[in-house]
């Protein structure tokens, strides 16, 4: 069977948040790893105890042994429910040329919308920031990006820097002229005619979004002042079973 005969023959743009699953991985999680990794587990109907002698997954030294915890539980299931397997997907079916192109991303800024998040998926709250400040570290989850793919934050949610509105906008053109022209990378003369000065300054500190090259599988880090990227989470991905070459191990 060929990819014309179960595939259409179009560009994809495909890609995950950095933590898409921290709304799903228990928070907070077990202060004991090996009650955390039971947990979850029982979610994904699979056996994680080996996880620890892989060296794959290491905690962090923090204070808090939950959140410590937590960071691991998140990064797994993102792995292994949605991140190793979209980067698969896109280096088979470029590989094979199922698909004509494909333009991959991850998200490492994101909004939760607030009836679908966690205390680890928010900005955190500073005096000067009230709303969240996404300067600092936090957990970037599942439907963080809603509101900047859907151009909904003045509608929905308080601005919290000001970055906010302008990384909006730079999504927005992103994902229009996908829609348009098939791919991610606006048209600077569309640009310009229109007076979208953040989106071209944005466009000349990040470089050409790429497509994914079977030689060298990138994705575009989707951040303020965003770039290019390789492929990453190798030794997490093989860990779970999950490698960038999945698909042509099922093949074998």
């Amino acid at each position: 069977m060929t990819g014309d005969e179960y595939a259409a023959r179009i560009p994809i743009l495909t890609g995950t948040n950095r933590d898409e699953s921290g709304t799903i991985a228990p928070y907070p999680a077990p202060a004991s790893l090996d009650e955390a990794l039971a947990q979850i587990s029982g979610l994904l109907e699979f056996n994680l105890s080996y996880i620890p002698s892989t060296g794959a997954f290491p905690v962090p030294a923090g204070p808090d042994p939950t959140l410590n915890n937590f960071n691991v539980t998140s990064r797994i299931i993102t792995d292994g429910g949605l991140h190793c397997l979209n980067q698969a997907t896109a280096f088979s079916g470029v590989k094979h040329q199922v698909f004509p192109d494909v333009y991959s991303y991850v998200f490492n800024r994101t909004y939760q919308p607030p009836t679908f998040t966690n205390g680890a998926c928010n900005a955190p709250v500073t005096p000067t920031y009230p709303f969240g400040d996404p300067n600092l570290e936090y957990f970037k989850c599942h439907a963080g990006d809603v509101i900047w793919t859907f151009g909904l934050l003045q509608r929905l949610l308080p601005v919290r820097d000001e970055i906010d509105i302008p990384f909006s906008q730079l999504i927005l053109d992103y994902w229009t002229s996908f829609a348009r022209r098939h791919d991610p990378n606006p048209d600077m003369r569309y640009l310009k005619a229109r007076g979208y000065w953040a989106t071209i300054a944005q466009l000349n500190v990040a470089g050409t979004w790429d497509r994914v090259r079977p030689s060298r599988p990138t994705a575009r880090w989707l951040q303020w002042n965003g770039k290019q990227v390789p492929y990453d989470e190798k030794e997490q991905c093989e860990a779970l079973g999950l490698p960038l070459d999945y698909y042509e191990l099922l093949q074998e």
